[in-house]
């Protein structure tokens, strides 16, 4: 597992960047990392870019289904904005972001344009892929 938490403090963005194959558990301790640096810099925008991941071959879409549910566990506070950023082709992702959208009640979009997440985020057009 490889991943990198930033914050984009120009913008009030936390970015976590992951790369490679990930195990549910692993998934897990990053949306909450990511969280925690959004409560801890009291920002309310969040990118999550898995372009440079895979789903796991073992990777089912009740595995999404749990992950929306964790999301509901995290402290994420009103308002707060979800760009999640991949490829078409990663349908394990997309299905993560439409039970997240169902299950979560925050604001959360999948992108496959990095410049369309970010003019999101920032409350420009709300487009949604």
């Amino acid at each position: 597992m490889k991943y990198i938490i930033d914050k984009l403090s120009d913008l009030g963005i936390i970015k976590a960047s992951i790369s490679g194959t990930l195990t549910q558990d692993e998934r897990k301790e990053i949306l909450s990392k990511a969280v925690s640096e959004l409560n801890t810099n009291d920002y309310h925008k969040l990118l999550i870019d898995v372009i440079g991941s895979k789903v796991s071959k073992k990777y089912k879409t009740i595995d999404s289904l749990d992950l929306a549910n964790y999301m509901k566990t995290l402290e994420i506070k009103n308002h707060t904005k979800i760009a999640f950023l991949s490829t078409q082709a990663e349908l394990g992702h997309y299905s993560f972001v439409k039970f997240s959208q169902a299950l979560v009640g925050q604001y959360v979009k999948h992108f496959r344009s990095y410049n369309e997440a970010i003019t999101w985020l920032l409350g420009g057009k709300d487009i949604f892929t």
